[in-house]
């Protein structure tokens, strides 16, 4: 290899390494931690299909143990119908994002996830693609931008919501991606928008909550979707864990 390809390669991966958020590395060998007696659960849905990239679960497992005083188990979307999502007896669920093309999901396969979202009562947070899968759950479409919305994004808020609590007109959050969904569902609220697309809906009777964007991806200096996210805790009824725990 000539030192100029190598030279190359080494401003590519720079350049690479500098688009992809700090947090993402802090979480890349985070394994779920061992049950504790007397904590309730959060269940975190693997939302990728095979050939998704595999730090999804570990970034969202690293980013819920971070701020929730809770036990956590990851359950792959294939599996996470009513009977084995329940049987975890979760206080929350959160449902991560996805990286592949839709056609990588098999026809049927999320259709256990799909009905426990339509029926359920137990507070849901679903990031990125779970946030568009929910709204699938309730009829929307789910569709191309025709560019990727990446980066630190001001959001546009639409109604008061606990989720907003204590932050200014205008939060800031990491995006990443070129899906999203077609329209508002008729059971959700718009709650916020990007000048991208829609960016927070919650359902009108249940705490379903969808956001498109990363909150597993925030910085100090672009706190605002962990705030949303302690929100998102309180509105469960579980306990944000303690700053320096």
């Amino acid at each position: 290899m000539t030192p100029l390809i190598v030279l190359a390669a080494f401003f590519f991966l720079e350049a690479f390494l500098r688009r992809m958020p700090a947090r993402i590395f802090k979480s890349v060998c985070w394994e779920r931690p061992a049950r504790r007696d007397g904590k309730l659960t959060i269940a975190i849905v693997e939302m990728g299909a095979d050939d998704s990239f595999p730090q999804l679960w570990r970034s969202v497992g690293h980013f819920v143990e971070e701020h929730a005083d809770v036990n956590i188990e990851v359950v792959p979307f294939r599996e996470a119908g009513k009977g084995v999502l329940t049987g975890y007896a979760p206080a929350a669920i959160v449902l991560t994002g996805y990286h592949q093309e839709l056609s990588a999901y098999h026809p049927g396969e999320m259709n256990g996830l799909l009905d426990f979202l339509r029926t359920t009562r137990l507070p849901v947070f679903g990031i990125c693609g779970g946030f568009q899968f929910m709204a699938r759950a309730f009829g929307a479409d789910i569709v191309e931008i025709g560019f990727e919305e990446r980066g630190y994004t001001p959001l546009h808020l639409h109604t008061d919501d606990p989720l907003f609590g204590g932050l200014g007109a205008r939060p800031v959050v990491y995006n990443r991606h070129r899906m999203t969904i077609g329209e508002v569902p008729g059971a959700f609220s718009l709650l916020a928008e990007s000048d991208a697309c829609v960016q927070a809906i919650r359902h009108r009777e249940r705490p379903l909550y969808g956001v498109q964007f990363h909150p597993e991806y925030a910085d100090r200096r672009h706190a605002d979707s962990i705030a949303m996210f302690g929100n998102f805790l309180t509105i469960a009824g579980l306990k944000t864990r303690p700053r320096g725990d």
